[in-house]
């Protein structure tokens, strides 16, 4: 007895579990797992069973988004955007919502649209404005299709045709000519 002394019974019953096969360890637990990554960064922006901390959500959403996560992209451009837990740069913001937009996130092209329209970390561009919220509001996304709608009334037909042929045109990975 002296010799199962010396370990704790729930590592012993895990090893147990494992062994047997009655139970695995997670795969998307490991840190370097964007998904993971993401979790954890939400986790401490929103304050959800941790204290809330900015700093370290946007730590969490860079290391997913330099893996190429589109949600790491988004929310590190978020983060950028807003000044939440890094400086607030525009330019930074413009260039991670880009890279989700091209992996076809909606709310990233949403905001990217966005960014083209107001002059916020890219050159105002009305036509490529357009043609992200046109992106984003073939999702049924509301908002982008009311921003596009907007746009619209400030493009001519030509850009307007333009822009319309961009997005027919567009596939996850596409990227037009700026």
């Amino acid at each position: 007895m002296k010799v199962f002394s010396h370990f704790a019974l729930p590592s012993l019953t895990v090893m147990i579990l494992v062994l047997l096969g009655g139970c695995s360890l997670p795969e998307h637990s490991a840190p370097t797992d964007a998904r993971y990554q993401v979790s954890q960064g939400d986790r401490y922006y929103y304050g959800t069973s941790v204290k809330q901390d900015l700093e370290v959500a946007a730590r969490w959403y860079n290391l997913a988004a330099r893996q190429g996560n589109p949600e790491g992209e988004f929310y590190l451009a978020r983060c950028y955007s807003r000044g939440d837990g890094v400086p607030k740069n525009y330019v930074e913001a413009a260039k991670w919502y880009r890279l989700s937009a091209l992996q076809g996130n909606p709310d990233a092209q949403h905001q990217l649209g966005r960014c083209y329209v107001i002059h916020e970390g890219v050159e105002k561009n009305n036509t490529l404005a357009y043609m992200w919220l046109n992106l984003a509001a073939t999702t049924g996304n509301e908002s982008a299709r009311q921003d596009r709608d907007a746009v619209a009334q400030r493009m001519t037909d030509a850009e307007i045709t333009t822009a319309q042929r961009l997005s027919r045109e567009w596939s996850p990975g596409f990227s037009p000519k700026e």
